[in-house]
Formats: structure tokens, C-alpha cells, sequence
């Protein structure tokens, strides 16, 4: 990730932007997906810098073993790198 004037985006190794500089926040890459922060929410891109899950968790994990936890309006559950949901009720009694 990379910040320039308050927003944020993505440089790759050569140090070329390969995302415009518009996010509110960015993540590192993890599986080959970053969380971006866009409005208020999160959402993920690839290493292209194309959002392939658009922008709508409260909050998120990195991708790990396939799976990334999320959280959206109060709850939380795992999605895949599609944005599919695989596994709900986490952390809820």
C-alpha cells in the first residue's frame, strides 16, 4: 500500500501505481487479495487493483487458508476470494 495526500492505493515492485490513489484505507495483500476501505466500508482487490469484492464490510481479516473473516451489520462469518459466503454464525452465541 501506498498514501499519498490522505488516500491510499497500491505500488508494485517497481514502484508504479497499480491502483489509483482513492482509497480511505488499504491493507497489505494476503492470497492475493488487499482489503480497501472505500466509503466507509471494506471491500478487496486483486493484485491488478481491480476490486473483485466490492466495498461493504464493516470490518475484515486477511485471507488465510482460502477464507477471509468478515463483519457486516453486526455479524460475522467468512467469505471466499469470490466473496461467497462459507461460513456463518462465527462469534455469535
Amino acid at each position: 500500500p501506498v498514501k499519498q495526500n490522505g488516500k491510499w492505493g497500491f505500488m508494485n515492485t517497481f514502484e508504479q501505481l497499480v491502483t489509483e490513489v482513492q482509497y480511505e484505507l488499504a491493507g497489505a495483500f494476503s492470497e492475493g487479495l488487499a482489503g480497501v476501505k472505500q466509503n466507509g466500508k471494506w471491500g478487496f482487490v486483486n493484485t491488478s487493483g481491480q476490486i473483485v469484492i466490492e466495498p461493504q464490510y464493516d470490518d475484515f481479516g486477511f485471507f488465510s487458508n482460502g477464507l477471509a473473516d468478515v463483519i457486516k451489520n453486526g455479524k460475522e462469518f467468512y467469505i471466499d476470494p469470490t466473496g461467497e459466503t462459507v461460513i456463518t454464525g462465527c462469534g455469535q452465541e
